[in-house]
């Protein structure tokens, strides 16, 4: 079993803006990045909701500066 892939913030706007930009469907998207399109729309709702904060976790900002 393989292990999970994690999109950082900076992933997945750039998978949003070819979204927007590209003029590339959520299933084209979906099948280039191996995403479900479900986390596709999941993204695009947050950052509509909260911008790049919305994507943002506590792992993002690991290590911790010493």
């Amino acid at each position: 079993m393989s292990e999970r892939k994690r999109y950082t913030a900076e992933d997945k706007i750039k998978i949003l803006r070819e979204l927007q930009e590209g003029g590339k469907t959520i299933s084209q998207v979906s099948e280039e990045y191996g995403i479900h399109p479900n986390n596709i729309f999941k993204w695009r709702k947050q950052h509509l909701e909260m911008g790049v904060q919305g994507f943002k976790t506590k792992r993002d900002d690991w290590p911790l500066p010493r």
